[in-house]
């Protein structure tokens, strides 16, 4: 353990002893009943945490527990000095039965008494009572001692952390406190509920039993099923790494790679999580690709160069199904594309992702340094030579730049300039899978729902006349939502009897009378051009076949931006005939399609995949007109 992380440990422990001792002293004016009950609650909810490590990987999920409720109900009940006494002797011994280290049990345990001293401080210096729940006049007290509490045990622990990886402590801060803040919200609202009852009505207590190990039996199953897929995508990976004996091991290497030199660039945990799934899984569709070609020892011919380019598209779409790691689908659908804009698909410098950047230099770096069955691997020098050599041309020259430096052992702020920094920055910032995603906003049935609570709060405490304009506007939304309800309902049932009949071209009318339609086809990744059925193209047909061939969801309607595929508005791909074909109905739209629309196009999908497109001819004049 470094020096700093050495000293942060020891400093928090013996400042939780100085607590403990302290509160040992006045522990003669504490309530035994209380006392005895926070305690036991203490040791359970220490017993009952979930794990975020998952064995098989860095993750960016973190532990879940009811602890921290317990240590802010404990500070309302007993105040600091009693909350200080009893938590941290309940993690020592928790911590004592898991068998952790004696540092790490000290350090954990001062947390909690260094957490609680300072809560508790900070509840009656805002005039706070101990031993009292008032509501709603003592809320915004409970509330500062919830946000102290957990304040100062995420600084403490992250600051940790920080000293051990050394890694920026602000981004740590941010990246934790973001993951956190439901479950932090969760817990302090359990805390709060837990002082009141132990407080006014001891008995009460026995109704959040249920409540908490509902909620820990909930979080406990969540977890083994993310553990479960991490497996098996982890399985998954491996098999395509044994499938090639040259490249064995290959992901694993380039997702450690990737992995840390994200951290030595100063991302932030979650991030560097993400971009080490990347890495494992980034070559996941080579497992469609001939065993013969992989194992070939001269050059590719062009039939078997196509084999070979479509396996990013491949591990994306594969990836993009998968919360793990869909984040990166798009810097692993790029990571054969070259700065220069020569890769496998031709991408412009300005569309590849900081993190596609990141995976084609680590990817690159570990296979030229591996034997293959047409040459022996480079020396570590003589690779970080040829990153060198190609920086500008087949890598973005700060990442090329940055990535010898890591190799080399240079720390960041020795290697790159602020230029470099924030060229870094802008590309980080702007992830193209963030301009994939379709922005958000309240549905008309989430307002209609805030209205009739607003309605009914408005009414409960008097004020009836702002209570009559809520429900009347709760109505009015309601009504709406009826209507569009209905009219989605009859859409489909337009859409749904032309596809029974195998009129394409009349869905595609019905479709564009719920819309104003620019452009529909039908088309495939791996079609030279779409299909005309109406309107004027304005996509770009590579782009077009590229957003088709990573991100077309063969069971549900996709809906991007039209921006990836070269033009404005809103594009809509409909599965239609077998998924084997892979053949969608693509849609372009000038504005983002109406929700009805989307009800439509979903109640319908089994008459899409019914109708036949070989049957489907293409249009010489426009089937409608386009506005």
């Amino acid at each position: 353990m470094p020096f700093a992380a050495r000293l942060i440990a020891i400093s928090t422990a013996v400042a939780g002893a100085t607590a403990v001792a302290v509160a040992a002293l006045a522990a003669g004016d504490l309530p035994v009943r209380l006392a005895v009950s926070l305690a036991i609650a203490a040791i359970l909810t220490e017993l009952m945490q979930v794990s975020g490590g998952d064995g098989v990987g860095k993750s960016d999920v973190t532990d879940f527990t009811f602890s921290s409720g317990v240590l802010l109900a404990a500070v309302i009940a007993l105040g600091s000095l009693g909350a200080a006494l009893i938590l941290p002797l309940a993690v020592a011994f928790v911590d004592e039965l898991r068998g952790r280290p004696r540092l790490a049990i000290a350090f954990n345990a001062g947390v909690a008494a260094v957490a609680a001293l300072v809560a508790g401080s900070a509840y009656r210096l805002a005039g706070g009572r101990v031993g009292e729940v008032s509501l709603p006049r003592q809320l915004p007290q409970l509330l500062l001692a919830a946000g102290v509490a957990y304040g100062v045990n995420l600084l403490l622990v992250e600051g940790l952390v920080s000293a051990i990886s050394r890694r920026r402590l602000r981004s740590l801060l941010v990246a934790t406190a973001r993951s956190q803040i439901l479950s932090a919200t969760s817990e302090a609202g359990f805390g709060i509920a837990f002082a009141y009852f132990l407080i006014a009505a001891p008995w009460g207590v026995l109704t959040l039993v249920p409540l908490v190990v509902g909620v820990f039996k909930a979080h406990a199953r969540v977890e083994l099923h993310r553990r479960e897929t991490a497996r098996a995508l982890e399985t998954f990976a491996n098999v395509v790494d044994e499938r090639d004996a040259f490249t064995a091991h290959h992901s694993l290497r380039v997702a450690e790679t990737v992995h840390a030199f994200a951290e030595w660039m100063g991302s932030s945990p979650e991030d560097a999580a993400r971009l080490r799934w990347a890495g494992r899984l980034h070559d996941l569709g080579k497992v469609t690709v001939d065993r013969a070609i992989l194992h070939k020892p001269g050059s590719l011919d062009e039939q078997e160069w196509e084999a070979m380019r479509a396996h990013p598209r491949l591990s994306a779409r594969l990836l993009r199904r998968f919360s793990l790691a869909g984040d990166e689908a798009r810097a692993v659908e790029l990571h054969h594309e070259r700065f220069d804009g020569k890769g496998y698909y031709g991408v412009p410098r300005e569309q590849i992702p900081l993190a596609a950047h990141l995976l084609v230099v680590a990817d690159t770096f570990d296979a030229i340094t591996s034997d293959r069955p047409y040459r022996s691997g480079f020396s570590r020098e003589e690779a970080l030579g040829e990153v060198e050599r190609c920086s500008g041309a087949q890598f973005h020259p700060v990442v090329a730049k940055a990535f010898v430096a890591f190799q080399r052992g240079i720390r960041a702020e020795h290697a790159l300039s602020e230029r470099d920094r924030a060229e870094l920055g802008e590309l980080w910032r702007a992830q193209s899978d963030v301009s994939r995603r379709v922005p958000r906003r309240p549905s008309a049935a989430t307002i209609a729902v805030a209205l009739a609570l607003a309605a009914l709060g408005a009414g409960g405490f008097g004020a009836l006349d702002a209570a009559a304009f809520l429900a009347v506007a709760a109505t009015a939304v309601l009504l709406a939502v009826g209507a569009t309800h209905e009219r989605a309902r009859r859409l489909a049932g337009r859409l749904a009897r032309a596809l029974d009949d195998g009129d394409l071209h009349a869905a595609v009318a019905s479709i564009a009378s719920a819309a104003p339609l620019c452009f529909a086809a039908l088309s495939t990744a791996d079609s030279a051009a779409p299909v005309r059925l109406t309107g004027v193209d304005t996509t770009d047909t590579v782009a077009l076949r590229a957003w088709l061939a990573s991100n077309a969801d063969p069971e549900l309607p996709a809906v991007a931006q039209a921006r990836l595929v070269g033009a404005s508005g809103f594009v809509v791909a409909v599965p239609v005939g077998e998924p084997e074909a892979g053949t969608h109905l693509v849609l372009h739209f000038d504005a983002e399609p109406p929700p009805i629309l989307r009800r439509a196009l979903e109640r319908c999908l089994v008459s899409f995949r019914s109708c036949s497109p070989a049957s489907t001819p293409a249009r010489r004049e426009p089937l409608l007109t386009v506005a």
